[in-house]
């Protein structure tokens, strides 16, 4: 008998140690999915930019994502604010429509993240031209296959149509700060580039600063050193 109980203790505690084994992962098994992978899509409601024409449409994602806006690991619950004529949240795309029109016309095709989306006012008023401005991450600089706020940000401009839609900062540069200069029509801005080849970017990292006449009528990049003699 005492044998038989025995045999029995070790019957279950074998059978428990495999199921314990085919509980655990496998070393080498599939990968996790990427936080990006696991976001979605998602509509928001239309914004007019007042004394205009146009209707912005914000295509967002919902889900988890790392962003400067709504920090490591947090979710931004696929919102987009607007605070006068400034749009921000998490925004893959924006679709554009006249306001007696049906069509939706998307600004890009690209992979891109826009946080931020700004009508430059002063500018229309004193020159009557509508620009949009758009803070953004084009490139996966920081190499985890990911657009989120730990990779370069890009200044982007457009008509307030989307036309003209292009690329001001300089390629292989990390925007920094803007503003706008009222009184003279220009956009300024301050760039930074990993010029010592350390893979970082900071204050051991060369800074560039850029204007753009937006009165005249064809607007360029200009850069600048008020440091040179």
């Amino acid at each position: 008998m005492t044998k038989f109980l025995f045999l029995l203790f070790l019957c279950l505690l074998t059978t428990s140690c495999i199921d314990d084994e085919m509980r655990r992962p496998i070393p080498g098994g599939a990968p996790q999915e990427k936080e990006f992978e696991e976001i979605k899509a998602v509509a928001h409601l239309p914004v007019h930019i007042d004394s205009t024409k146009y209707l912005l449409h914000p295509v967002g994602e919902l889900g988890e994502e790392r962003s400067e806006y709504f920090g490591s690991g947090g979710s931004s619950g696929g919102h987009v604010y607007q605070s006068s004529d400034v749009i921000k949240g998490r925004m893959s795309n924006i679709k554009f429509q006249q306001i007696d029109s049906e069509e939706l016309v998307p600004l890009t095709n690209g992979r891109v993240v826009i946080y931020s989306v700004e009508f430059l006012r002063s500018i229309f008023e004193n020159t009557g031209k509508q620009f949009l401005i758009y803070e953004m991450r084009d490139r996966d600089t920081n190499g985890d296959e990911n657009l989120d706020g730990e990779d370069a940000n890009s200044l982007y401009i457009s008509n307030i149509n989307g036309e003209n839609f292009r690329k001001l900062t300089p390629k292989g540069q990390h925007l920094l700060q803007l503003t706008v200069v009222d009184e003279m029509n220009r956009l300024y801005f301050k760039t930074s580039e990993d010029s010592n080849g350390d893979g970082h970017l900071d204050n051991k990292d060369r800074q560039h600063l850029f204007y753009i006449d937006l009165a005249v009528e064809t607007p360029k990049v200009v850069e600048y050193d008020p440091l040179k003699k």
